[in-house]
């Protein structure tokens, strides 16, 4: 009995340095920089890629301190890239996530985790025209979706009693495969070029993002 005293503050200690973790509704905005490589499903090129990412995300955890959330995202990628047969001058990905996340409630003000993703959206693909016989719009739609691993760490370095605000650092590693939707402008289907344009693709990459996470 003489040390329960001691546990009982062990215990809120605990519960309100670590509040961030127990929010019923986040929101989470982050930016970051990833490097990969574009396959082409029916060719040996590779291209080397960069990509600015930016996403938004809203946390859901239905189960009071159970330390595991139902995630929905917007993403949007920019990418540079470029193949050894043909150039993609710019690549606008925008697509939606769902994901679960799970955290380690253990430690003050510092907490790791990670989470899984499952994605789906539109690739906008812009061709170097000089390396293309066709004159018109090289613009070519693809659709696509995509698997997302993620370990990561927050930091709250205030503990509030009603707004949980915490920074965070995440390593992402992905896997995207794209497929042919639509050429921009249909007078393409004449070029020779057009099936190299309607090739399926895939892209695996990997990067770091640094973002902020609000919860209530």
């Amino acid at each position: 009995m003489r040390h329960l005293p001691i546990l009982w503050s062990c215990f809120f200690f605990t519960l309100f340095y670590q509040s961030h973790v127990f929010a019923l509704v986040s929101v989470s905005a982050s930016q970051g920089q990833r490097h990969g490589a574009l396959n082409f499903a029916t060719t040996t090129t590779q291209s080397q890629t960069k990509s600015h990412d930016t996403s938004v995300k809203l946390t859901v955890d239905p189960l009071p301190l159970i330390p595991l959330g139902l995630e929905v995202a917007k993403l949007q990628h920019t990418l540079e890239l470029s193949a050894q047969e043909h150039t993609l001058s710019a690549g606008h990905l925008n697509g939606y996530g769902l994901g679960l996340e799970a955290w380690i409630p253990i430690f003050p003000f510092v907490t790791p985790y990670a989470r899984l993703m499952k994605q789906a959206g539109e690739l906008r693909a812009e061709y170097d025209s000089s390396l293309l016989s066709y004159a018109g719009s090289t613009r070519v739609d693809y659709l696509y979706h995509s698997e997302e691993a993620s370990l990561g760490i927050r930091y709250a370095p205030v503990a509030l009693p009603l707004v949980n605000v915490s920074v965070f650092l995440e390593y992402i590693y992905s896997q995207h495969h794209f497929m042919f939707n639509n050429f921009a402008d249909a007078a393409i289907l004449a070029s020779p070029e057009k099936q190299l344009l309607q090739e399926e693709m895939g892209w695996q990459s990997s990067g770091i993002a640094l973002g902020l996470k609000v919860g209530i």
